[in-house]
Order: structure tokens, then C-alpha cells, then sequence
């Protein structure tokens, strides 16, 4: 399982670090995840000055990075000063769609993108699979390669549908039939969404981590 761990300055002991400008703290902080199992870190900041210091503290360490912001301006300046394995930051809008493939072609890396892009959809089986097979026509018309693309299948927290915890199954079975060489992931943080314990999560992972390739999560159960 590819484990890739949430960076972001919402996040008390990171907001310390970034407050406090400590380059070196912070690259002792994410030795110690890698040492836990961590992969990729996904970096959402929204911040430029706090982005680029983030970026030019992780220097040197051997992991591979993730950018995730919507902001179109610091996603092309981050990818020019740092080199990223994926752009995490894909809503699957025609027009976004089409920025996003040529940016991943331009700077060749992987692309995540959601399966869902209003809460209605969400619990849609059928309307998400439509949005999936969009997903790929359009990966196919900028001739991306589908071993580097990565569709999120969760994106349906617990609290708001309880009852609909297979679709993310359904979807990634979906995915491995019919287009085998692109990979799942789930976010499993997105999925537990403001619920106070983590046993839902470890459960629910047990229950994808047949079907799925790569999970965002800021535990270390896996």
C-alpha cells in the first residue's frame, strides 16, 4: 500500500513549525513519518511563503511529494521549484480536466483526480461510473497515460452516508475491471470526517485495501 500523509498548516504541530520557521524541526518531523511508513507527503498549503519554505526545508530528503491546492498561480510555481510525483488537486470539471492533464503532461507527473464533484453524486453509483468513463475519454484525448492516473473513490464522508459505505468498493472494482492499468485511491480522512474515533477508519480500511492502490490518512494502522 502507497501511504501518503496530509502536510498541511491547519495542522497544529506543523502551524508550530512554520510559526517558529524552524527548517530544521520540520525536516526531523517528516524523517520520523518516513521512518513510520509514510511514502508521499501531500502538501496542502494555500499560503506561498509558507509552501516555499516547506519546499525548500524537504530538500534533500528522499520522499516523494504531492501538491494539492487549488490555486492555479502557486501550483505552477511550486512545480517549478520543487519535483512532485503527483498533482493531488483535480476536481473533474470539463474546463479543470483539461488544465490539469496538460499540466501533468508538462511536467510529468501523476494525476489525482476526485470521482465526485457535487455531494448529490456522491451516493450515484451509476452517475459516478459516467463520471469515471469521462474522466478517462478525456485522459485518452491528451494521449496520459493511465498508469499515472489516480482516481480518488471515496469522497463520502461517513456522517452524511452512513448507509453507502460500499460505493467507494463498488467504484474501485469498477475501475479494476474495466481500465486495469489506472490505480484507486482512497482518502480515508475525507471518509471519517470529523468523527472522534479512528476505529471507523481502520475498519473501513480493511474493507478497501483489497481494491485500492494508495490511501491519504494521517494514522499509521496500514
Amino acid at each position: 500500500m502507497f501511504l501518503i500523509y496530509p502536510l498541511s498548516e491547519k495542522q497544529k504541530v506543523v502551524l508550530r513549525l512554520l510559526e517558529d520557521k524552524n527548517a530544521q524541526r520540520l525536516k526531523r518531523y517528516v524523517k520520523s513519518l518516513k521512518k513510520q511508513g509514510v511514502n508521499c507527503l501531500d502538501i496542502c498549503f494555500q499560503n506561498e511563503k509558507r509552501l516555499f519554505f516547506v519546499l525548500d526545508a524537504l530538500k534533500g530528503i528522499d520522499i516523494d511529494l504531492s501538491i494539492d491546492t487549488h490555486n492555479r498561480y502557486l501550483l505552477k510555481s511550486a512545480l517549478k521549484r520543487a519535483n512532485f510525483v503527483f498533482i493531488n488537486s483535480s476536481y473533474p470539471a470539463r474546463e479543470n480536466l483539461k488544465f490539469y492533464f496538460r499540466l501533468a503532461n508538462e511536467y510529468r507527473t501523476c494525476l489525482v483526480i476526485l470521482s465526485v464533484h457535487k455531494r448529490e453524486v456522491a451516493i450515484d453509483v451509476r452517475a459516478r461510473k459516467s463520471l469515471i468513463d469521462t474522466i478517462v475519454k478525456e485522459s485518452e484525448e491528451f494521449s496520459f497515460p493511465q498508469n499515472r492516473l489516480f482516481i480518488d473513490v471515496v469522497i463520502l464522508p461517513y456522517r452524511y452516508y452512513p448507509e453507502y459505505m460500499y460505493v467507494p468498493l463498488l467504484l474501485a472494482s469498477y475501475i479494476r475491471k474495466h481500465f486495469p492499468d489506472i490505480r484507486t485511491l482512497a482518502g480515508l480522512d475525507n471518509f471519517t470526517y470529523k468523527e472522534p474515533s479512528n476505529l471507523l477508519k481502520k475498519m473501513y480500511y480493511l474493507l478497501l485495501a483489497p481494491a485500492i492502490d494508495a490511501c491519504i490518512t494521517t494514522d499509521f494502522f496500514l
